[in-house]
């Protein structure tokens, strides 16, 4: 975000932000505290220690056009979306109805690090729209992540977990793009700090055969995969293999593989050893 942005907004260490659709492509960009006043245009605003109330996002619609071109691009391996492959699978109306999906948002373009466009499907609509649901006991280990919206403070007040150590976990997952946590009660104060990014999509968090929880940003996962799954494209690869390729660490390779792993893009065929799925 240019400086010139955060500084008008007195954008501040810690200071929530959120994204509003006003028309089409178009986005609108302001502080948490000052969603209630853009909203209503009342000069009034709440107290910062005033609890605020939790709104909920409706999906949009989508028709069954567009749905059915979802379909398709959710046929590619994520490593495969690329532009020509997917102008190769879809027809001339479809083409289409992949633009308007992609100003709405629906789909998202990201380049890897050779600098070629992927795209993905916004967690929102993949779930809603794309999301195979199983019987319970067919589910592979997953940290289910649905917690009440509690700010760092709250959470270490309701918790045993000292501030300073949660904290301390949303540097790191700042900094590196993941973290890798121990225990569930840990897992679950993160979880609840970040309530917010979660339910958009922003973060997204696994628990591992290892018995450790992943939880990764989503921008760390799009901007990585491509370089992780293309190590891994002909065979079935050693971790310890494809992080000495991707130049990663080993844990961030596996944060990357466990989520992908979760939505059936990749497999674990033995301990530390995936291919594509």
């Amino acid at each position: 975000m240019p400086r010139e942005v955060v500084k008008t907004l007195g954008i501040k260490e810690g200071d929530d932000i959120d994204f509003i659709q006003y028309k089409d492509s178009y986005y609108i960009i302001a502080k948490r505290s000052d969603i209630a006043k853009l909203i209503t245009g009342s000069p009034q605003q709440k107290s910062a220690t005033e609890p605020q109330p939790f709104r909920s996002y409706a999906v949009p619609k989508l028709s069954e056009a567009e749905i059915a071109v979802l379909k398709k691009l959710d046929t590619l391996r994520y490593s495969s979306r690329t532009t020509d492959q997917v102008a190769k699978i879809l027809g001339k109306d479809e083409r289409i109805t992949f633009k308007q999906l992609e100003k709405r948002g629906v789909i998202t373009p990201f380049k890897d690090e050779a600098q070629k466009t992927h795209y993905s499907i916004q967690k929102m609509f993949y779930d809603a729209y794309l999301m195979r649901k199983k019987p319970a006991e067919q589910q592979k280990p997953g940290y289910s992540i649905n917690l009440n919206k509690v700010k760092v403070d709250q959470v270490a007040k309701s918790t045993a977990i000292p501030q300073g150590t949660i904290e301390k976990y949303m540097d790191s997952l700042q900094d590196a793009g993941y973290i890798v946590v121990p225990t569930e009660s840990d897992a679950a104060a993160i979880s609840a700090a970040l309530e917010d990014s979660i339910r958009r999509g922003l973060v997204v968090g696994t628990r591992a055969f290892n018995k450790k929880f992943y939880i990764v940003m989503r921008s760390f996962i799009n901007s990585k995969a491509p370089l992780v799954t293309s190590q891994i494209s002909e065979k079935s690869t050693p971790v310890p293999v494809i992080a000495k390729a991707c130049k990663l660490d080993e844990e961030a390779v596996r944060a990357i593989l466990y989520i992908l792993a979760e939505s059936g893009e990749v497999t674990e065929v033995r301990k530390d050893i995936f291919r594509l799925a």
